[in-house]
């Protein structure tokens, strides 16, 4: 099973807005300012994560693997100091 700390969260400027994708799972937010956004990306992987356990006994089972063009995309990107939530975390190019 893989733990939350081994997610990676790659983020997308979309005009004003912020968007974050965590890379192994489909699971997105956005917001207007980095501060905002990791608490949204918090928020929301904790809340997907227990909905799954409940439903299949595992945190991650029953979320949808995301689409493998945000690997792709991970890979090239930017890696920046401070991620989110303690995950690594990268700025798209």
């Amino acid at each position: 099973m893989q733990q939350t700390q081994d997610l990676r969260i790659l983020v997308v400027r979309e005009g004003e807005m912020l968007v974050a994708q965590c890379v192994e799972l489909d699971v997105s937010t956005q917001a207007s300012d980095m501060k905002t956004l990791h608490k949204r990306m918090d928020a929301l992987l904790e809340l997907e994560m227990q909905l799954s356990e409940e439903k299949t006994g595992d945190p991650h089972a029953g979320i949808p693997k995301a689409p493998e063009v945000f690997d792709e995309m991970w890979s090239r990107s930017e890696l920046l100091a401070n991620g989110i939530s303690g995950k690594p975390t990268a700025i798209a190019a």
